[in-house]
């Protein structure tokens, strides 16, 4: 029976709360010698394109934030000793969590707790769909 996390999905978004769930990610692998996987979700493309011209704008919009936040979850990481690896997949979230805590065989999946009520389904589908025990950070 294995009793302490080998391997830990966090899930990292950019907010307040993805950031808590990061530092307590970094935090827990570094105190038990865990894997630390970050998973950044690539927000949906508009749903109805005029043109493709759009498309293309909206992707090289979100690019830059992208790549932005997981240098700083790889920086930050680093400065505790520990090794990020970081996966970039699309939405919507609950989805693209799901598929990455069962392709990564994680033990733990961590997520900021929502700001408000409306995120709560978010994380009762996750409860109900994960492998593994979820970790809302406060």
């Amino acid at each position: 029976m294995q009793l302490e996390p080998q391997r830990i999905l966090v899930a990292i978004t950019g907010t307040v709360e993805g950031q808590r769930a990061l530092e307590h990610g970094i935090r827990l692998a570094e105190l038990i010698g865990a894997a630390l996987i970050g998973l950044v979700v690539e927000g949906r493309l508009p749903t109805a394109p005029a043109t493709v011209a759009e498309v293309d704008d909206a992707h090289r919009a979100r690019e830059p934030f992208f790549d932005t936040i997981t240098t700083l979850a790889v920086d930050q990481a680093a400065e505790h000793g520990i090794e990020l690896e970081i996966h970039r997949r699309p939405g919507p979230f609950v989805r693209a969590v799901c598929r990455e805590a069962h392709a990564s065989v994680v033990d733990l999946v961590i997520i900021g707790r929502p700001r408000s009520i409306l995120g709560l389904p978010r994380v009762a589908s996750l409860t109900h769909r994960l492998d593994c025990p979820l970790l809302l950070t406060p």
